[in-house]
């Protein structure tokens, strides 16, 4: 099975995503504590409390499709990367299901960066081919 190059780059992104859509989630979660107010709520405006819950479930609802897609794309990755050398399987999985740097990359396997980019070139044209 191969896989489109685009989708590579997708699943690396969307963990970025996720992980800015957590960062947001933890800026808000303390204002709701901080915005209580017991004072009554006029008719044509609505409170900063229920305001700060409704952007918490759009950032929950938008995590949940995030995690759904990446879930599909790290899957197709690796499924496309079984039948491929170990080391290069490796430096897919790491570059774009778990989000590593190329340098980190290098470092966890022991290789220098420039060989890194070498097996990597190998493996996206052996799994998009």
């Amino acid at each position: 099975m191969t896989i489109q190059r685009w989708k590579l780059e997708r699943c690396r992104s969307l963990r970025r995503e996720a992980e800015i859509a957590e960062e947001r989630l933890l800026e808000i979660q303390p204002s709701i504590g901080a915005r209580l107010d017991p004072t009554p709520r006029g008719t044509t405006t609505s409170h900063p409390t229920e305001n700060v819950a409704i952007d918490r479930i759009s950032i929950e609802e938008l995590m949940e499709k995030i995690v759904e897609e990446y879930r599909e794309l790290s899957n197709e990755i690796a499924t496309a990367c079984k039948d491929i050398n170990p080391t290069l399987r490796e430096v897919i999985i790491q570059r774009y299901v778990d989000g590593i740097g190329w340098d980190d990359i290098a470092l966890k396997l022991n290789y220098s960066e420039s060989y890194i980019y070498e097996l990597h070139r190998k493996a996206v044209k052996l799994i998009t081919e």
